[in-house]
């Protein structure tokens, strides 16, 4: 399955990039190529993350994978376009009401 990345994706990662980097640049690197890794593993085995409690109720099923056991990649399954889509990487010391919000702000 090809992997799409969302812009709100796209941005969280490069935040979480910029936020570390300030401090380290080789830690921020490390916790980037994880991400990045975790999520090229969804393209042989889509279903290897759990569905996510807190959207559930949404049009789609999303799934959460935890990575470094901070940050939640946020996807679900196309099975019409054979596509795993990426929608937000989501910090997990925060709120988890924002998680949903987060997506139903972006109508994803």
């Amino acid at each position: 399955m090809e992997i799409n990345w969302r812009p709100q994706a796209q941005e969280a990662l490069y935040g979480i990039y910029r936020f570390y980097s300030v401090k380290n640049q080789k830690a921020a690197e490390r916790i980037i190529n994880a991400i990045l890794e975790a999520v090229d593993k969804l393209s042989i085995f889509p279903k290897m993350a759990p569905v996510e409690d807190m959207l559930s109720g949404l049009a789609n099923e999303y799934r959460s994978m935890v990575v470094r056991r901070l940050f939640k990649v946020i996807y679900f399954i196309n099975e019409s376009t054979d596509e795993i889509v990426v929608v937000t990487i989501f910090d997990c010391r925060q709120n988890p009401s924002k998680l949903r919000r987060s997506i139903l702000k972006k109508r994803v």
